[in-house]
């Protein structure tokens, strides 16, 4: 007996993988299918022999693919002590992923990795993407409306750390901290829509995490807005921050929601956000979510989309500044409420079924 895991092939090109060369030794189950069609996953476990008398760093396995109809192939391997799996890019390059590289996908005992090789032959993407992957893959997303475009978003974006809390943090940290990396980070690991849940205290606003007044406040505004800046002036790419679930403390113990004029204060704040994306045509502006990803970041230049939870609130004073109403951007806005990966992918994929396009 041995650990065990699975490994799963993500083929997102059009080509057919075929199986051309396979081996192991000492793995106990090393058996990749002899081609992978177009558009489709496997899942393939893998498993270990592992014994008294075994040495482990000798084990190891090599399954070869070519992609049918053209000269690139690559090869995949996977080794014991340690227990890890790597792709290597034999004669294919990929979008920062320069031929010759290696693709490290890591081990799971009981658990997935995945390998994901997605466009055509002189534009393939895999893993470890560039920074500014939607600048970089322009040619092929630019004409795609963004309801076509599948892109990272974070939950209580600005939950990385705890600034403020009334709970001691060592108690309430399991429990309000969503990310474990600021705003800054999640920008550079290629998240692009951002939950932001604007909290007044001290004068000032804050991100923060609360059901009632059990929570705690994570990042600054100040700190975010800043981030974004910086990102968009390296990476020319859109953002979407989307702002909802408020929460004034600066009134005794009678917290609440933003009340219009506080609101009014928070856009004026975000009049800092520099390259806020203004729609001119109000017919385009009624449903962002129709406009292709060119029309916001062709010019070389940074976006930033900010969408306003009120569909009530008078924004006549922040006409054409690039501020939303959630109905202007189809947002639906339901996250699984589950800490089961399986349950949470099955409620995600229903959901994007149901209200996607």
């Amino acid at each position: 007996m041995g650990e065990g895991g699975t490994l799963a092939l993500v083929n997102g090109t059009p080509y057919k993988w075929i199986r051309t060369n396979q081996s192991s030794y000492q793995m106990k189950s090393w058996n990749l299918p002899e081609w992978v069609d177009p558009g489709t996953v496997t899942s393939n476990y893998v498993e270990f022999k592992q014994g008294l008398f075994i040495e482990r760093s000798d084990t190891r396995g090599i399954t070869a693919y070519t992609l049918q109809g053209t000269e690139c192939s690559f090869r995949i391997h996977v080794s014991d002590a340690p227990s890890r799996i790597w792709v290597e890019l034999v004669s294919l390059e990929a979008v920062n992923n320069p031929r010759g590289s290696l693709i490290k996908l890591g081990w799971r005992h009981d658990g997935i990795v995945s390998f994901v090789l997605s466009g055509k032959q002189g534009s393939f993407h895999t893993t470890n993407p560039p920074v500014g992957w939607m600048h970089q893959n322009l040619a092929t997303l630019g004409p795609r409306p963004l309801s076509q475009i599948c892109m990272l978003g974070s939950h209580d974006s600005g939950m990385s750390f705890v600034s403020h809390s009334d709970i001691p943090s060592g108690m309430i940290d399991d429990y309000v901290l969503c990310q474990a990396t600021p705003v800054h980070g999640q920008l550079a690991y290629g998240a692009r829509y951002f939950d932001i849940r604007p909290q007044i205290s001290g004068g000032g606003f804050w991100t923060g995490h609360y059901t009632g007044k059990i929570g705690a406040r994570g990042e600054s505004l100040a700190s975010t807005i800043s981030s974004v800046n910086s990102f968009l002036s390296q990476y020319p790419e859109l953002v979407i921050l989307n702002f909802s679930h408020t929460l004034q403390t600066d009134v005794g113990g009678d917290w609440r929601t933003f009340n219009d004029n506080e609101w009014r204060r928070l856009l004026g704040e975000l009049l800092k956000l520099e390259n806020r994306y203004v729609v001119q045509e109000e017919k385009k502006a009624q449903d962002l979510s129709l406009i292709p990803l060119q029309d916001f970041i062709g010019n070389r230049r940074g976006a930033v989309v900010c969408v306003v939870e009120n569909e009530g609130l008078d924004m006549r004073d922040f006409k054409n500044k690039g501020f939303y109403k959630p109905s202007q951007l189809n947002i639906y806005n339901q996250y699984s409420n589950t800490d089961d990966a399986v349950v949470m992918v099955s409620d995600q994929i229903n959901k994007m079924k149901g209200h996607g396009y």
